[in-house]
Order: structure tokens, then sequence, then C-alpha cells
């Protein structure tokens, strides 16, 4: 059994980063058990509670174990997981061992809270199109912001987009968390994440690509699964229809930041860094994504995860995960 002690302040660079290379450490000496003890918590940032409900998926699925995690009672970490939903979802789907004892008697929250988690359940149609519609009735049914926010359509069709992308070419449920930032500006944080194909096994399904060449996208260098990030985030740079660079640009657009994680890869888009992408917008579409992808891996520098725009590691995370930090305005 590997015991794992969360530090106090649990955010996404901890889940996504620290304890997901734990976890793989461990698994490469043969142990698959574990235990997640959050005694010492004190602050959960909302972003990591998909993936950690995931990870609680893939320990349940893959590897026939389910984690046991220890929950302290009366305690504000396990009542932000409450009123979260995250018990409801291991509960209904049976993920991680924990003392019933000391989950509940809280507060729930109230019907104009703006902090929640929703589990997507596969849809079963076999058109996009009937998908994105059930999800979209799905998310504005679950989510009680959508009366909250003078923006809120457009929010939901962003997560709908994002959700349908998931289940229709991940094949996989999609967990989200959406969570108004105590910030200057008001924000809402939105984590969405699956444990699906991910882009890399979709793309290749097609006998020709944007971007890159089949070989390319083959090939065993550190930047494959960048070149499989490219390739789906810009497939319809120049469609109307709705798809991944439409939420791209539109969170950009109304100055959020962007991150997109997928196997060992994450690449962040806000603001700032995207004036290089502008830069290169003038030259021709497949030329100018090439260009881009050149200046990332030229600019990537292994040692400066936390401060680089792209960060690679080398331990993975099986699916698709994003997060994007949205102004919202009140109704």
């Amino acid at each position: 059994m590997k015991y794992i002690d969360f530090p106090q302040n649990v955010t996404s660079y901890y889940v996504n980063h620290i304890l997901v290379k734990e976890l793989h450490d461990t698994l490469l000496t043969g142990e698959s058990d574990f235990t997640f003890n959050l005694s010492e918590t004190v602050y959960f940032s909302a972003l990591t509670l998909p993936n950690l409900l995931n990870i609680g998926f893939i320990s349940k699925i893959n590897l026939k174990n389910k984690i046991i995690l220890i929950t302290p009672q009366n305690t504000k970490t396990t009542q932000f997981l409450f009123n979260h939903n995250f018990f409801d979802i291991c509960n209904q789907y049976d993920l991680f061992d924990y003392d019933e004892r000391f989950v509940g008697g809280f507060s729930t929250q109230d019907e104009t809270s703006i902090s929640q988690t929703v589990f997507v359940p596969m849809t079963g149609f076999a058109d996009k199109n009937e998908s994105f519609e059930y999800i979209l009735r799905h998310l504005k049914k679950s989510f009680t912001i959508y009366n909250r926010i003078s923006n809120a359509s457009e929010f939901i069709v962003i997560l709908s987009e994002l959700c349908c992308n998931s289940l229709f070419h991940g094949n996989s449920h999609c967990i989200i968390t959406s969570s108004k930032a105590n910030t200057k500006f008001p924000t809402m944080n939105i984590a969405i994440s699956d444990t699906g194909f991910g882009f890399l096994r979709s793309i290749m399904r097609h006998k020709s690509h944007n971007f890159f060449s089949t070989q390319e996208l083959s090939s065993n260098d550190c930047f494959t699964n960048l070149r499989a990030i490219f390739e789906a985030v810009f497939y319809r740079y120049t469609s109307e229809k709705y798809g991944l660079y439409s939420v791209l640009r539109d969170v950009i657009q109304k100055n959020g930041a962007f991150r997109i994680h997928f196997n060992d890869t994450q690449i962040i888009f806000n603001n700032s860094n995207c004036a290089q992408l502008k830069n290169f917008q003038s030259k021709l579409e497949n030329s100018f994504i090439r260009d881009y992808f050149h200046y990332l891996t030229k600019e990537y520098t292994p040692n400066n995860r936390l401060e680089s725009q792209l960060r690679i590691t080398d331990y993975k995370l099986a699916g698709v995960h994003i997060e994007m930090e949205i102004p919202w305005y009140e109704a």
C-alpha cells in the first residue's frame, strides 16, 4: 500500500504533475494500492476535481483497485468536496473508499451557487449534432449557474462543445467543474476532463492531416503529442462550424486563459502568449501553424515547467484535460 499525503494547498499543478508523477513512479515498482490522505489539506482548487475523480475511475477500471480516501471530519476541505458533488459522483460510480460517517451534515449550497461539478455520461448517439443537443440540454439543467450569468448561453455552448468532443471523439464520459474565482475581477474557473482515446488515436484514423504528415505524427520525439494537440485545436481554424478552435478563440477574446493537456503534454494559451501566434497569421494557414509549432519547440526548456507555455513530462495521464479561466458577469 502506497500512502500519499496531500499538501495543505491542493492546486492544479500538484494534481497534474506531482501527484500523477508519484502514481506513475509507484506503479513502475509493481504497487497498485493507494491511499490518499487529505488530513492536512486546507485548500482545494476546484480545477483539480475532474482529474482527481478520473484518477479514481482509472484506478478502479484499469488497476481493479479503489483508492482509499482519508477525509478529515467536519473540515472546510471535506465540505468543499461535498458541496462540489464530489462524493455524489463517487457514490454513483463506486469511486474511492472513504468513511461516510465523516461526510455529511453540511449545509448544502443554495440554488444560486456557482460552484459545481457535473458528470456527463456517454450519450449513445451516433450523430455528433444529436450528442451536442443532448449535452446542451443536460448542462442547462445541471448547472444552476445558467441563470446567474449574463453571458451564460456562450458559457454553456463552450462546455457543450468540449463535452461532445470527449463523448464523440474520445469515446469517454467527461467531468466538468465550474467555480467562481475569488480574484479582483470576476472569473469563472472551469476544468473538463475525460479518460478517452485522446487526440492522437482519433487523428490517426484519418488518411490525411491538416498540418503534419503521418510520419511526423508517428514519430517518437517528445513533440508528437504537441503535434496531435495542434491538429485537434486548429482543425477548424477557417471553418464556420463551432469547434475546439472556436472555444479557444472565444476564451482568448474574453481575456481568458485556456490550458489543454493530452498524455504528457500541456500547452497554455492566454492573451500574452497568443500575441506571438497572431504574428504568424499573415502567412498561409498551414504555414503559420507550423511556424508557431516550431517557435514553441525552439523556446521549450524542460527545466522551466512552471513558467513555460509548453510543458512536457516523462509521465502520462490518460485522456484530454482542459482548464479555462473566463470572465463572467452576473445577470
